[in-house]
């Protein structure tokens, strides 16, 4: 993972992330990051192709200082 790039998220990505945010609540980045992302398994089907794109180009240390906001 190239987290030294100032990639940001695209738009697709950030909606995929508030879903999984607003679907699993105060502790989806731990979700999000010990579940998902280690052991490939999401719940969702629809953002599955973004959350992992997020992974592979960010990174957890990326979604631990990552602030959601809701426009």
């Amino acid at each position: 993972m190239n987290t030294s790039t100032n990639r940001q998220p695209t738009t697709e990505e950030k909606a995929a992330l508030a879903n999984f945010a607003k679907k699993h609540g105060r502790y989806w980045k731990r979700k999000l990051s010990q579940q998902c992302w280690v052991n490939g398994h999401y719940d969702c089907d629809d953002d599955v192709a973004s959350l992992q794109s997020v992974r592979n180009a960010l990174g957890p240390s990326w979604l631990a200082q990552y602030i959601l906001t809701v426009a």
